[in-house]
């Protein structure tokens, strides 16, 4: 199905909401070409204070068939979200892995 969850913790004594895309990275980012470059998935999110934050995510169409071949795809999951009215933004890598089926 594609679907999967990511839990971003708030660190900060205020509140916090934003999104989260997801785009590839590496030879995926290669073999997918010019789809690659859009987002593979994408979601928002609001923490409280010290919170905890679970994005529900689901991997486009390209994104679930890559996975599918290449059993892991790395990506780069972009957060953006607004902290006491301060805009931040960062990116991290991460490998998704195929399901056990």
């Amino acid at each position: 199905s594609g679907a999967f969850t990511l839990d971003l913790v708030n660190p900060n004594g205020a509140s916090s909401a934003g999104s989260v895309g997801i785009s590839s990275a590496g030879a995926a980012a290669a073999s997918l070409a010019g789809a690659a470059k859009a987002s593979l998935a994408s979601g928002s999110f609001h923490a409280g204070r010290f919170g905890v934050a679970v994005v529900h995510l689901k991997l486009s169409s390209a994104g679930r068939a890559e996975l599918k071949r290449s059993k892991k795809l790395k990506v780069l999951v972009h957060v953006t979200s607004t902290v006491a009215g301060k805009k931040l933004s960062r990116s991290y890598p991460l490998t998704l892995r195929a399901g056990k089926h």
